[in-house]
């Protein structure tokens, strides 16, 4: 039962994450990138954001598919990300005020592969703590 709270639980934490991404890249002013007219603190945003959804995806990912191994359950994450970030992208293009970027893109994806990149690197590094 244990289990099977952390797996649900896992996947809802991943869609309430990726839905409030989405929220946000409706709005035609976002409040935050608003405030904050800092060089490149957009993409530091993105980094964040997509970061963020690459961790949990990754779990989320490992408490399902267990037995398969983490280097393509992170690779398998790194790239469903992007997918939804080139899937941000384009609806921003449709959202009033704002634009469809491929740097954001970038930043997405910069995201992705680093966060991939670590998760691999701590399970190599401690696998006794990092588990799936």
């Amino acid at each position: 039962m244990q289990s099977l709270l952390r797996f649900t639980g896992a996947w809802v934490l991943v869609a309430f994450y990726a839905g409030g991404i989405s929220i946000g890249s409706s709005l035609s002013h976002p409040p935050l990138v608003s405030t904050f007219d800092l060089l490149y603190f957009d993409k530091l945003c993105h980094f964040t954001e997509y970061g963020g959804l690459t961790f949990l995806l990754i779990r989320a990912l490992s408490l399902t598919y267990a037995t398969r191994a983490s280097t393509s359950l992170a690779v398998w994450a790194a790239i469903l990300v992007v997918l939804y970030g080139a899937s941000d992208e384009l609806h921003q293009a449709f959202t009033p005020n704002r634009v469809m970027s491929g740097y954001d893109l970038l930043a997405d994806a910069a995201a992705a592969g680093v966060v991939a990149g670590v998760w691999l690197w701590a399970r190599h590094r401690w696998p006794t703590v990092v588990k799936s």
